[in-house]
């Protein structure tokens, strides 16, 4: 690697199945990466995809130590890439969102300048009994914990409700999100109900990202987690009444009620820092002993992997990423908080604007996404199945016309794995509209059955797309302002295997209203891109203080300084896939009513069978 003395700056990504890291120049271009998978590159923590599973309660977890050794992995890969490290100002990153890593007190007096050698790597300096409570990191896949769920929207709705509001919409409006399994609340409520050893020796509760910045940092002191990475934890009070702070209710409902623990608790969840831009420390002295990091490398606090997707697009509001996988996810920018049991909404990683306007960003996760495409293909009548023959159908049939009723219509609706948008939805469904307006459920059937009850014709190729992507407008107006709604989005950056589709993009472009783009940014790192920015961004933001210069917001400290203005093409070279056919995208606005009307037919059924 080439040595011109310009800074680099280092994003690392923690996901389930590896520690990936990217090294970006100055104008935030990427010029090296290296991976580790857990489970082929460290095979003797004994995990598949990164996990292991308990064979008695079907607990989810991650051993700890796994990821510390990942991190010696990295850096030593990028070493023998002859990086110079000495160039790296800064360095931030991502990782799986809602895992909790338990820490005992002997942690800080273990991992500190006076304790770590810097010729022995840091794994083998990790003593796991000395320094955990557990071994084992909690893990997003965990669904162990409906029972502490239910339990926690009870104890907050007692505290917080309004008459007629339900548990899960009462937690909605103060966290953000409903009670969900994979939160660290319930899950640190399961530790507590279910471990008491465990518990006790506990001094300190991180979030696998504000694990991660502590252990960069390596001087002895604890850091908490970052605002966005935070409000995926069912306890941060987000409500604009009485947040943004830990909520008390919750802080109890965890630790049974008990306010002595609920402070403990408090302290050790440990402080929230809300302002992105600020430095967590400078880098270790182990790692500038051992790598040759410069004395005032600093250390971003590392976010969660969605919030660093948002910021490796730099997303503002009326921006949105559509991932169309297996599972189809939608992040979008906005400047409302108007959370619902159906979605989540997070501070927005890049923090409030330099006005003061708060910012936020909405999430909404389905599970039911390319499977569920694939399902419907295979259903079509004639040839072999394929994406050939689907296309055609979507093309061969026309948009339903609310405003002619005496024609009639039929909307479908396809889950073949039970929803969380709408929560617990699930089968298949036809819901027709009779030539009076009426509408009613046509036809309905469980997975097993579906292939054989219900008639199939090539417009259920057209229909599953408009009823996925008529889902996704639905909510994405929930958590816009009211006059950005007729508008529909500025940008949509589409992701995902789905995206290589031309029909379908251009579909959810008519549908969403806004013009589609992908990327071509070179690497599939994106959590780490975003964490690349955030380090960038936050060194930047400290030169500015040193020498009184102006400093930028995110957004415009990235277009600034990777030389791309949005209005003429992505921050990553991206390339405009579709944008929406106009009198297409008015007919599916005038749809909208009739189509929530139809998908209230269907929770509804769900609800009584």
């Amino acid at each position: 690697m080439t040595t011109d003395g310009s800074p680099l700056f280092l994003g690392l990504d923690c996901s389930t199945q590896a520690l990936k890291a990217v090294l970006t120049n100055s104008s935030l271009r990427v010029i090296s990466e290296y991976r580790v998978d857990f489970s082929k590159d460290l095979p003797q923590y004994g995990t598949k995809s990164g996990v292991l599973v308990d064979e008695k309660d079907g607990s989810i977890m991650a051993p700890v130590k796994m990821y510390v050794e990942a991190m010696d992995k990295v850096l030593d890969g990028l070493k023998q890439q002859n990086v110079d490290f000495s160039r790296i100002k800064a360095i931030s990153g991502a990782a799986a969102q809602h895992s909790i890593i338990l820490l005992t007190s002997a942690f800080t007096k273990t991992i500190s300048a006076t304790s770590l050698d810097a010729k022995r790597p840091l794994h083998e300096q990790f003593d796991t009994e000395k320094v955990l409570s557990t071994p084992f990191a909690t893990n997003w896949q965990d669904s162990t914990t409906g029972q502490q769920c239910r339990e926690m929207e009870q104890d907050v709705h007692a505290v917080h409700g309004q008459d007629g509001e339900s548990p899960a919409m009462t937690m909605a409006k103060i966290t953000g999100s409903s009670a969900h399994e994979r939160f660290s609340g319930p899950q640190a409520k399961k530790i507590f109900q279910k471990a008491d050893s465990t518990w006790q020796r506990t001094e300190h509760v991180c979030l696998l990202s504000s694990f991660l910045t502590t252990l960069l940092c390596a001087d002895g002191r604890v850091r908490g987690p970052d605002e966005a990475d935070a409000s995926g934890m069912n306890l941060w009070d987000l409500s604009e009444t009485s947040g943004r702070r830990w909520n008390q209710a919750l802080l109890k409902s965890v630790v049974g009620g008990n306010e002595a623990e609920a402070k403990r608790l408090q302290g050790m969840l440990g402080e929230v820092e809300q302002d992105p831009r600020v430095s967590a420390g400078t880098v270790g002295d182990w790692f500038k002993q051992r790598y040759g990091f410069p004395e005032d490398c600093q250390v971003a606090y590392l976010t969660g992997d969605n919030p660093a997707t948002l910021l490796s697009f730099a997303l503002e509001a009326g921006d949105a990423i559509v991932s169309l996988g297996t599972s189809d996810t939608v992040l979008l920018a906005t400047e409302f908080y108007q959370p619902h049991p159906n979605y989540h909404v997070f501070p927005h990683p890049a923090g409030d604007s330099n006005d003061g306007t708060k910012r936020y960003m909405g999430m909404l996760c389905y599970k039911n996404g390319s499977l569920a495409r694939e399902y419907v293909r295979d259903q079509l009548p004639g040839a072999t199945p394929s994406w050939e023959t689907f296309n055609e159908a979507v093309t061969s049939e026309s948009i339903p016309r609310p405003d002619q009723p005496e024609s009639g219509f039929t909307f479908g609706f396809y889950y073949p794995k039970q929803e969380i948008i709408p929560r617990g939805v699930h089968g298949f469904y036809h819901v027709k509209q009779d030539q009076q307006g009426h509408l009613s459920i046509a036809e309905a059937s469980d997975v097993k059955q579906a292939s054989e009850t219900i008639h199939w014709s090539s417009a259920d190729a057209r229909r599953i797309l408009e009823s996925q992507f008529i889902s996704f407008k639905s909510r994405i107006q929930q958590l816009l302002p009211e006059e950005s709604r007729q508008r529909g989005l500025q940008r949509i950056y589409v992701a995902g295997g789905a995206s290589a589709n031309p029909v379908i993009v251009q579909l959810l472009s008519t549908i969403l209203n806004g013009p589609v783009y992908t990327t071509s940014d070179g690497t599939t790192q994106g959590c780490a891109v975003g964490g690349a920015y955030r380090a960038a961004w936050s060194w930047h933001s400290l030169q500015a203080k040193a020498d009184g210069s102006e400093e930028l917001g995110f957004g415009d400290f990235v277009n600034k300084t990777t030389g791309h203005q949005k209005d003429d093409v992505s921050l990553t070279d991206g390339k405009v896939l579709a944008r929406p056919d106009v009198e297409q995208a008015k007919r599916y606005d005038e749809l909208l009513p009739s189509w929530q009307k139809a998908e209230q037919l269907v929770i509804e059924h769900c609800r009584a069978n």
